[in-house]
């Protein structure tokens, strides 16, 4: 990373917008992990491997795909952390509407735009981030897509050309720009993009990113699988994978974790993405089905999600004047306050002030707060809610009330009942398709004279492929089974010819 000019050059930098949402994620960084998804890595480890497989239309054939990514001696890997900084680079890059390589920044406004802390740690792990995304080299072989001749070709190249850091920037030098101010004079840093990444922006190939959700995701396992399936659920909206393709190659779990492992993390992170409406939820066995002895496929569908808008907070704004069910209410949240922690002198003149549903919102935030073990309420809980409530602090988006909760968890059980009927029926059907079947095999065979049914039995012993015929020459109870099979298949197989 380069040191900082003498005299810095002054740009105008765009504000970030109040509310970001509609982000953007680059079509090829969402098939692959750029780097581990961890947030520490062995520092031995300087090189990642990754492989698959996809079929391709316009050649009518399977395509063989890899990426190798080699980290720096001095900086190693990218972890999941420099994910997160990676993907704010990019929403750096839209809020400019992508229209230059090189990108004018603060490290604040970066720091913002994760929702990291402000503080002198968020200010180092961007520059490691940075520092580790300079050192990177990429190696796609079969596995770039290039937008304007819609191939897969083999790319290899640094994802950033350079970087240079205002390293006066800090608490007190950092912008500070109004409120709804477009953009602001600022000593600024800035990145370059290599041409074949800013390329790929600018031919078009990217997708919309929904950035709140991302952020909003506790696991990095998550936020990886979210883009992925995102991704990929743009032509449908039922996807199946390999268990361990989709965990090693397009997530970046070990592949030293055995099966029961994969399956475990992965539906942590599922369980996530259904609660949070983005997949359909299912049973378990549906979820995760066994094709044959260490060969597992894992099944998804997209929720028919529909964003919730909320509701605009109460106005703080004091009550003119108060009627007797006022009074009856002032009397409940004043009782409500002094349990809180509040005096009764301030919890009166606050119910006196302002709404009952407005004031007990505050105390719900308050609550919120200190269950989560917030640093804003742990020194002073009582004098946060004050303030609360006389400065009008919002809820957090990921609040959820009371009611909301109880409201949730009678959703959650209704689906699991409703899960529950489906599963208890879908047995039920294949019980009974089952007993049909085994009655039309035993029929069959009773059919048959006995000399005949030898001789039947006999064809469908010699018809055994090789894994059958090792199966039949161990005896026991696997022989048995194999030979049940190799009749009932043949029963199956002469029925069907009339």
């Amino acid at each position: 990373m380069e040191e900082p000019d003498a005299k810095p050059e002054m740009r105008a930098i765009p504000a970030l917008p109040e509310k970001f949402s509609e982000g953007r994620d680059e079509l090829n960084f969402a098939e692959f992990p750029l780097g581990t998804i961890a947030e520490r890595i062995d520092p031995a480890v300087k090189t990642l491997h990754f492989e698959d497989r996809i079929f391709d239309k316009s050649k009518n054939d399977w395509i063989p795909r890899k990426l190798t990514i080699t980290g720096s001696d001095a900086y190693g890997l990218p972890t999941s952390t420099d994910d997160e900084v990676l993907l704010g680079l990019i929403q750096l890059s839209k809020i400019q509407q992508f229209k230059d390589r090189r990108v004018f920044f603060s490290r604040y406004q970066l720091i913002k735009l994760l929702r990291w802390p402000v503080n002198g740690q968020s200010y180092d792990r961007i520059d490691q981030a940075l520092n580790r995304w300079i050192g990177v080299t990429l190696y796609y072989q079969n596995a770039w897509r290039d937008r304007e001749t819609n191939q897969w070709v083999d790319e290899k190249f640094h994802i950033l050309e350079r970087i240079k850091i205002y390293s006066q920037e800090n608490e007190r030098s950092r912008p500070k720009p109004e409120a709804g101010q477009g953009s602001f004079e600022f000593a600024s840093s800035f990145f370059v993009w290599n041409d074949a990444v800013y390329r790929s922006f600018t031919s078009g190939n990217i997708k919309t990113l929904d950035y709140n959700f991302v952020l909003e995701l506790q696991s990095s396992i998550s936020r990886r699988l979210y883009r992925f399936l995102d991704k990929r659920f743009y032509k449908a909206r039922s996807l199946t994978f390999e268990l361990k393709n989709l965990a090693y190659e397009h997530i970046g779990l070990s592949r030293n974790s055995p099966v029961a492992d994969l399956k475990r993390k992965l539906l942590s992170a599922i369980d996530e993405l259904v609660e949070k409406q983005f997949l359909k939820p299912s049973p378990k066995e549906h979820r995760f089905r066994k094709e044959r002895a260490g060969v597992w496929h894992v099944h998804f569908e997209k929720a028919d999600f529909v964003p919730v808008v909320p509701k605009p907070s109460p106005e703080a704004k004091p009550r003119q004047g108060a009627s007797e069910a006022d009074r009856t209410d002032a009397t409940v949240i004043v009782q409500k306050l002094v349990d809180a922690g509040v005096r009764f002198e301030t919890a009166v003149e606050l119910a006196g002030k302002y709404p009952a549903d407005y004031i007990e919102s505050k105390i719900q935030l308050t609550e919120h707060l200190t269950n989560t073990k917030s640093k804003k309420v742990s020194d002073n809980p009582p004098g946060f809610l004050i303030t609360a409530i006389r400065t009008d602090i919002p809820l957090p988006r990921t609040f959820i009330t009371p009611e909301q909760k109880q409201a949730k968890e009678e959703a959650k059980i209704k689906r699991r009942e409703t899960l529950q009927q489906q599963e208890a029926k879908r047995k039920e059907r294949e019980e009974t398709a089952e007993r049909e079947r085994r009655k039309t095999i035993d029929e069959f065979w009773a059919s048959l004279p006995k000399g005949e049914r030898v001789s039947a039995q006999a064809e469908a012993i010699s018809r055994a492929d090789r894994m059958y015929q090792e199966l039949l020459a161990k005896g026991g109870s696997l022989a048995q089974a194999a030979r049940q099979n190799l009749f009932d298949d043949y029963a199956l197989e002469r029925l069907s010819q009339g």
